[in-house]
C-alpha cells in the first residue's frame, strides 16, 4: 500500500514534468518564425494620410498599409520608428532605421540614400491660409510669415520661389505638418506650405483653405542607407507594379481610404465660388457675343436696307432725269415710289391747267380707271381725298387708314376692298401743285414712317422732273407752233410772190401805151 502510493506520487511529479517540457516546446515553435523573420524598422512621423501615428500611437496612412502587405507577402517583421521628419532623414542617414517612408527624390538625396524605382504616390505642394485671409497668389505673401516643415524639400524649394519673385517672407520651420497647420490657426503664422495629401485631410480640421498657390509636383517613395537594403527595394518595386495592375488591389483600398472620401468632403472654400463666378462670367460673354452679334446683324439689315434705298432714290433720279416725255417721268417715278416704300400699288395724278380736274398720268397695280374725261382718257374729281387731305391741309403727305370713318374715302382709282392704307403725297415746285401721289398697302401694319419720309424727299425731284418735262412739252409745242408759222408766212409769202409774178407778166404781155400821140378823134 505504500508502495502504491509512493508510485502513484512519483507518477504524478513526472507528470507535471512532461507538462511543462510540452509547454516549453510549443512556446519554441511559436517562436521560430519570428526568430526567422526578417526585422525592417521603418521611421514614422506625422503626415496624415501618407504616414502617421493614430491617438493610440498606432502607426497608420497609406504608406503603411502598403509596407505592411508587402511585408506579410515577404515575410517580414515590421518595427516602427516614431519621430519627426528630420530626425527620420538622419536616422535612416545613420542607418538606425531601413526605410523612411514619403521621400521625394532629387539629386542631393540621391547621393545620400537609396531608392525604388515605382513611385508610390504622385503629389504637389500648396499654400493655405485662414479663411478670409485674401491670400490667393505668391504677391500676396511679401511680408508674411509662412510655416513650412523643417528640413523639407518644399522649404528650399519655396524659398527660391519667393526670392525669384524678389519677396520678403518670414519663413517659421516646425517639426511636422500639424504643428505648421496648428499655427496658421493660431495666427502664429499667416500661411503653410504642404503636400496635396496632408491639405485635403487636415485643412477643414483647422479651418484652414487652399490657395491658387500651388508648385513643384514630385514623385514619392520608400528610402534606405545609401547602399543597403537592395532586396527590400526590389521587392517593394515588383509588388507596386503588381498592386496598381488591380484597381481591388490592397494599393487602391488604401487610395480610397485615406483619400478619396476626405478629397470629398473637403471641397475647397474658393472652388463653388470661382466656379459660379466663371460661369457667371461666361453667360455674360456669351450674352454679350450674342447680343453683339444680334447688333452688327440689326445693323447690317439696317445698313443694307439702306443701300438698297439710295440705289433705288438714284435709279429713279437718273431715270427721270434721262426721260424728257411726261408719261414715262411719271411711270418712273410711281415704279421708284413703290419700290422705296414697299407699297402694293398705286396712281400719280396730275393737275390740269384748265378746269380745276386732275387726270391719272401713271398707275402701277391699281384698278382700272372709273372716270373718263371727256377725250376719253382717266379723269380724278379735283375734291378727290388726296387733294382735300394733302394740299387742303397743306401737308406734305398723309396716311390714311381705309377704313378710317372720319378720312375721306378713296376715289375710284384707287379703291380696293383688300386696300387696308393709303397714302398720300403732294407734288410741289415752290408754292405750286402739280398733283398727288396716290400709294396704297394691303398689309395690315401701316408702313413705317421713314418709309414715308423717303417718299416725300422724292417727290421733290419728281416734281422738278415733272415741272422740266412740262417746260419741255411747252417748249416742244412752241417750237412746232414757231416752224408752224413760219411755213404758213413761207406759204402765203410764196403765194403773194406768184401773184405778183403774174401781174407783171400779163402787162407785158399787153405791150406798151404809146405816150402823146392824140388818139383816133383829136385833141
Amino acid at each position: 500500500m505504500l508502495y502504491q502510493r509512493r508510485a502513484w506520487g512519483g507518477w504524478s511529479a513526472d507528470r507535471g514534468v512532461w507538462r511543462a517540457a510540452v509547454l516549453c516546446l510549443l512556446w519554441a515553435l511559436l517562436l521560430v518564425p519570428a526568430w526567422g523573420a526578417e526585422k525592417v524598422r521603418v521611421g514614422v512621423y506625422q503626415n496624415s494620410p501618407k504616414v502617421a501615428l493614430s491617438a493610440t500611437g498606432k502607426a497608420e496612412g497609406i504608406f503603411i498599409d502598403l509596407i505592411e502587405g508587402i511585408a506579410a507577402r515577404e515575410g517580414w517583421t515590421v518595427e516602427y520608428v516614431p519621430g519627426t521628419w528630420a530626425e527620420g532623414l538622419e536616422r535612416l542617414e545613420r542607418g538606425e532605421i531601413d526605410l523612411m517612408p514619403d521621400v521625394a527624390r532629387n539629386q542631393e538625396r540621391e547621393t545620400r540614400y537609396a531608392f525604388h524605382q515605382e513611385p508610390v504616390l504622385s503629389s504637389w505642394n500648396q499654400v493655405y491660409t485662414r479663411r478670409g485671409a485674401g491670400l490667393r497668389s505668391m504677391l500676396d505673401l511679401e511680408g508674411k510669415k509662412v510655416a513650412v516643415l523643417e528640413g523639407s524639400v518644399q522649404e528650399r524649394q519655396f524659398e527660391q520661389m519667393a526670392a525669384s519673385f524678389s519677396l520678403v517672407v518670414e519663413w517659421m520651420p516646425l517639426p511636422d505638418y500639424d504643428a505648421a497647420f496648428a499655427a496658421v490657426a493660431q495666427g502664429r503664422a499667416d500661411a503653410v506650405v504642404t503636400n496635396r495629401f496632408f491639405g485635403v485631410r487636415n485643412a477643414l480640421r483647422y479651418g484652414l483653405e487652399d490657395t491658387a498657390i500651388i508648385f513643384s509636383p514630385s514623385k514619392l517613395f520608400f528610402a534606405a542607407p545609401l547602399g543597403t537594403r537592395q532586396e527590400q527595394l526590389a521587392a517593394i518595386d515588383r509588388h507596386l507594379v503588381d498592386f496598381k495592375k488591380d484597381s481591388g488591389s490592397l494599393y487602391y483600398k488604401s487610395l480610397r481610404r485615406w483619400s478619396l472620401d476626405e478629397v470629398r468632403a473637403a471641397t475647397p472654400t474658393w472652388l463653388l465660388p470661382t466656379i459660379a463666378a466663371s460661369a457667371v462670367a461666361l453667360l455674360a460673354a456669351l450674352a454679350g457675343v450674342l447680343l453683339l452679334r444680334r447688333q452688327v446683324a440689326l445693323r447690317t439689315r439696317e445698313l443694307s436696307s439702306r443701300n438698297r434705298e439710295i440705289m433705288v432714290i438714284n435709279e429713279t433720279l437718273r431715270a427721270i432725269g434721262s426721260r424728257r416725255d411726261l408719261d414715262g417721268v411719271l411711270q418712273e417715278a410711281t415704279k421708284g415710289a413703290l419700290a422705296l416704300a414697299d407699297f402694293d400699288g398705286g396712281v400719280l395724278c396730275l393737275r390740269d391747267r384748265g378746269p380745276d380736274m386732275l387726270r391719272v398720268g401713271a398707275r402701277l397695280h391699281a384698278l382700272p380707271p372709273r372716270d373718263r374725261a371727256a377725250n376719253g382718257g382717266p379723269l380724278c374729281d379735283a375734291g378727290c381725298p388726296a387733294m382735300l387731305d394733302v394740299v387742303g391741309r397743306g401737308q406734305r403727305h398723309a396716311l390714311v387708314a381705309a377704313d378710317d370713318p372720319v378720312a375721306h374715302p378713296a376715289c375710284g382709282n384707287a379703291r380696293d376692298p383688300a386696300i387696308r392704307w393709303n397714302a398720300y403725297f403732294a407734288l410741289q415746285v415752290q408754292d405750286r401743285t402739280l398733283g398727288v401721289l396716290c400709294l396704297f398697302s394691303r398689309q395690315a401694319v401701316p408702313p413705317p414712317p421713314a418709309a414715308l419720309k423717303l417718299v416725300e424727299d422724292l417727290c421733290g425731284p419728281v416734281a422738278l422732273a415733272i415741272e422740266n418735262a412740262h417746260l419741255y412739252q411747252q417748249a416742244q409745242q412752241h417750237a412746232q407752233e414757231l416752224e408752224r408759222r413760219v411755213e404758213d408766212r413761207t406759204r402765203e409769202l410764196a403765194q403773194a410772190h406768184a401773184a405778183s409774178l403774174r401781174a407783171m407778166h400779163r402787162a407785158e404781155d399787153a405791150g406798151p401805151d404809146p405816150v402823146g400821140l392824140p388818139g383816133p378823134h383829136g385833141p
